[in-house]
């Protein structure tokens, strides 16, 4: 599942589109270094923060694997000291309207409670 080029709006300077696997991709190690988690998008926008999302859908966003990932390049980004310059999260597509889950503890339920519209983080100025 891929955000829609339309969905981009004035306060996106520009994205990347990360691949899957490869030394050539950024990934983080995951589950005690065992396996690379490679987050499908990087959105840099005007206010000079950096998005690192990884699009899921429907019942992949409560998959098992999503919440050790998405915690794990939490982990990659406060202990590099980085945290304050990124945003990460999980981006889901409910109900029309894409959703992102930016908690450094992941939790998805049915009610995606805990997802905030993905437009809230994109029209931030600061």
């Amino acid at each position: 599942m891929s955000i829609q080029c339309s969905y981009i709006n004035n306060n996106i300077d520009w994205w990347y589109k990360n691949g899957d696997c490869g030394k050539d991709y950024f990934s983080v190690p995951y589950d005690n270094n065992r396996y690379l988690f490679y987050p499908d998008w990087f959105i840099r926008l005007k206010n000079g923060k950096i998005l690192i999302v990884d699009t899921k859908g429907g019942i992949t966003a409560k998959d098992s694997n999503t919440k050790p990932k998405v915690e794990a390049l939490h982990k990659y980004l406060k202990d590099n000291k980085l945290d304050s310059n990124y945003i990460v999260g999980i981006v889901v597509k409910n109900s029309d309207i894409w959703k992102i889950n930016t908690n450094t503890t992941y939790i998805c339920d049915d009610s995606y409670e805990q997802f905030e519209d993905l437009n809230n983080i994109l029209n931030k100025s600061t």
